[in-house]
């Protein structure tokens, strides 16, 4: 997803800094599927990091990127999937730098998680 595509993929992390009831975290395999336009897809779960637990909530979205400088903005909207096949709306948007850490949020069900820290998991 970066301008010289050499990563088309990246897996990132949200945590939500101000949650309350233990904090929710969004992670996110990322997918560029138009380098020139800076479309992506994307799938993920939406998990607790602490107690009270709930099975993880399954993500699948689609959404639009810019590299702006040294930064990309991206945002994505779908739908999420509880377990017993409730659906919703769901949405997120952040701002990374070149190694995909940034600021975000995301919105799902009743929840607006954020401020949200938004970190790069492992190399892809």
């Amino acid at each position: 997803m970066t301008d010289d595509a050499r990563i088309s993929t990246a897996s990132i992390r949200f945590d939500a800094l101000h949650f309350g009831e233990g904090e929710l975290n969004l992670d996110l395999t990322l997918q560029a599927f138009s380098m020139n336009w800076g479309m992506i897809r994307s799938s993920g779960t939406i998990s607790r990091s602490r107690a009270p637990s709930f099975p993880p909530v399954q993500v699948r979205v689609t959404g639009l990127y810019q590299s702006l400088g040294d930064s990309r903005h991206f945002h994505l909207s779908g739908l999420y999937t509880e377990t017993g096949g409730a659906q919703g709306p769901f949405s997120a948007s952040g701002a990374v730098d070149g190694e995909w850490n940034g600021r975000g949020v995301f919105v799902y069900h009743n929840f607006d998680s954020g401020p949200c820290v938004i970190a790069r998991q492992g190399a892809q």
